[in-house]
C-alpha cells in the first residue's frame, strides 16, 4: 500500500510510521509498505492527525475492495467454465477444476457418482445470476432445466475450486416483509422464537397454511400460521388434519424398528403374517 501527499519537503518513512503509531492512526505498522510524507512542515503533522486518519482508512478500504472484486472475478471466469462442463456432462473436467483440498474430501469416483445420479439429471443449466460474495465465496441462483438451485463457489490460494455445492435455492430475505396470520400470542422466549423462524419460512416458501407442535420440558405448545384455505382468512388449528404424503413411510420405519427391537415382529417375517386373512 503506498499513500502520499506530495507538496515539496519528504520526510523519513520511519520517522512518519512512527508518529502515525504514536498519534493512534494505525495499530499496524509493518502493513505499511511504503509511506511518503510530503509536507512543507513536518510539524503540522499533528494537526493533521484527521485526515491521515481518513487517507489510512480510505487507501485500506481501497486494497480490501480490489482484493474482493479481484477475486469474485476469478471466481466468475471459473463459474462459466463450470456452467460449460456442467451442460456437456463432463464430470471428468469439473473435476480437473477442483483444487487439492476439495480432492481430499471427495475422490474423483464419489464426485462422478454425484455428477452422474445427482447433478446431471437436472439438465441443461440455462442461467447462472450472481448473487452475493461473502467470506470468499460466490453464490448464483442457478436455473436449470428441472430446479432452480443456489450454487456456492470459492477458490483456493491457486485459483483451483474449493468449495462447489449446489442447494435448493431460497431468496433471502432482508429488511421488513409482511407477515402472515397467526395465532402465536408472542408471550414467551419460545413464542418469539418459533415466530422468527416461521415467520420469514411462510414468507419465503410462499406456504398457504402451517401448523407446528413443539414439545419442551413436558408440556406441548400448539402454533398455527396462514390460512386453511388460500384466500379465507381462517387460520389453521391444532384440531385440522394435514395430508403428510410421504412422510408416512418415515413413521412407517420408525414404528418397524420399534416393534423389531422389542421382539414384536423379525425383519424376515413375510408381510401376510400381519394381513387381515380376508
Amino acid at each position: 500500500m503506498v499513500i502520499g501527499l506530495v507538496t515539496n519537503q519528504t520526510v523519513n518513512y520511519k520517522s512518519c510510521q512512527a508518529e502515525l503509531v504514536e498519534a493512534g492512526l494505525f495499530q499496524n505498522p509493518a502493513r505499511l509498505t511504503s509511506f511518503a510524507c510530503n509536507f512543507s512542515t513536518l510539524i503540522k503533522f499533528k494537526k493533521m492527525k484527521k485526515i491521515f486518519l481518513v487517507v489510512c482508512l480510505f487507501s485500506l478500504f481501497s486494497c480490501d475492495t480490489n482484493s474482493q472484486n479481484s477475486q469474485q472475478d476469478k471466481i466468475e471466469a471459473v463459474q462459466k467454465k463450470v456452467v460449460k462442463l456442467f451442460n456437456e456432462k463432463n464430470a471428468d473436467g469439473l473435476y480437473a477444476l477442483a483444487g487439492a483440498g476439495f480432492k481430499k474430501q471427495l475422490s474423483e469416483e464419489s464426485f462422478k457418482n454425484v455428477a452422474e445420479n445427482n447433478l446431471f439429471p437436472l439438465g441443461e443449466i440455462k442461467s447462472a445470476e450472481f448473487e452475493k460474495f461473502e467470506k470468499g465465496i460466490s453464490k448464483y441462483k442457478v436455473t436449470a432445466d428441472a430446479a432452480i438451485l443456489s450454487m456456492y463457489l470459492s477458490l483456493d490460494s491457486l485459483d483451483m475450486i474449493q468449495t462447489f455445492l449446489f442447494q435448493p435455492y431460497k431468496k433471502e430475505v432482508s429488511g421488513e416483509f409482511k407477515k402472515t396470520a397467526t395465532d402465536n400470542k408472542l408471550v414467551g422466549a419460545l413464542d418469539k422464537k418459533v415466530d422468527s423462524v416461521l415467520q420469514k419460512f411462510m414468507f419465503e416458501s410462499k406456504t398457504v397454511g402451517l401448523s407446528i407442535g413443539v414439545l419442551k420440558e413436558g408440556k406441548t405448545y400448539f402454533y398455527n400460521y396462514g390460512e386453511t384455505k388460500k384466500g379465507k382468512g381462517v387460520v389453521p388449528s391444532s384440531k385440522n388434519l394435514y395430508e403428510i404424503g410421504s412422510v408416512t413411510k418415515t413413521f412407517t420405519g420408525l414404528l418397524l424398528a420399534k416393534a423389531v427391537i422389542e421382539k414384536k415382529i423379525a425383519l424376515n417375517d413375510p408381510v401376510n403374517k400381519f394381513l387381515p386373512k380376508d
